[in-house]
């Protein structure tokens, strides 16, 4: 369950625990996940919470399918806006 204010709660397959009562909750809704949550009591900007999500999941896909594809990860970096930089290789 996912505990929000006055501690109501709602169902969600993937629960974030937090110490002060709001917690982050993931929903499944057919082929996607909903979040949940009391942003507010959260304390947690919901853009930024989910384009971080967004984007560790397109990095973690973009890692995978590379792989796949027999590329190689040459190398890694974050640059100071936050975008990560992937660099990939091939021999052939």
């Amino acid at each position: 369950n996912v505990r929000g204010y006055l501690g109501n709660k709602t169902q969600a397959e993937y629960v974030i625990r937090q110490n002060n009562g709001y917690d982050l909750g993931f929903r499944c809704q057919g082929d996607n996940y909903e979040l949940v949550a009391d942003f507010w009591g959260a304390k947690i900007n919901q853009e930024q919470f989910m384009n971080s999500i967004l984007q560790k999941y397109a990095h973690t896909t973009l890692l995978s399918q590379v792989q796949e594809q027999g590329f190689d990860i040459e190398e890694e970096e974050v640059l100071d806006d936050g975008t990560v930089r992937v660099l990939v290789g091939k021999w052939v």
